[in-house]
């Protein structure tokens, strides 16, 4: 794992499961923060393994610990971060 850059393990795709959903974990280092971004047709959860990360929906930041869950539904605010990591993180 580089510098700021996260660790991506894809657990299940489109193709494994009719189109329905994909499920990867990252893990990622503290400061890692995902590009901005909407989904237009496809909604995204954030479940928080270990660490500590923010959710980022428009201007609302949401922080999430070990356990805790994230939703940003299809069409939502542009999300940013979606995932700033607070510490070195699994979700």
């Amino acid at each position: 794992m580089g510098a700021r850059r996260p660790l991506t393990a894809w657990k299940a795709i489109g193709a494994q499961t009719g189109g329905e959903y994909s499920l990867c974990e990252v893990r990622g280092p503290a400061g890692f923060a995902a590009p901005l971004h909407r989904h237009e047709r496809e909604n995204e959860g954030f479940y928080v393994a270990s660490g500590e990360v923010t959710l980022v929906l428009g201007d609302v930041e949401t922080r999430l610990v070990e356990g805790g869950f994230g939703f940003a539904p299809t069409g939502s605010p542009i999300h940013s971060g979606s995932r700033r990591l607070r510490r070195g993180c699994s979700f």
